[in-house]
């Protein structure tokens, strides 16, 4: 099952983009379709890749639950999270 990741920019406005959930982190996805995000470290040490989770669901496969409990509640680190479903990210 497809899902969509729906992302408003300053610059952009809208962009919806389609992904395989289980497949790639977030910021892979993003990178695959040319959004460009500040990111450093890719397993969520730096964080400054930080971007707000508007709706959807994501999980952090690996073991980054340490720096994930500094986030705000709506921030995620898409260097190293998974979309499960369909999700609005605003960057």
């Amino acid at each position: 099952m497809n899902y969509k990741i729906k992302f408003y920019t300053i610059k952009t406005n809208k962009k919806i983009i389609n992904y395989i959930p289980k497949k790639n982190f977030i910021l892979d996805i993003l990178e695959q379709n040319k959004i460009n995000i500040e990111f450093q470290c890719r397993k969520g040490y730096c964080g400054s890749c930080r971007i707000i989770l508007i709706s959807g669901k994501i999980y952090y496969p690996n073991n980054v639950v340490i720096l994930a409990s500094k986030l705000s509640r709506k921030e995620i680190f898409p260097c190293c999270c998974i979309g499960i479903n369909n999700i609005i990210l605003k960057i």
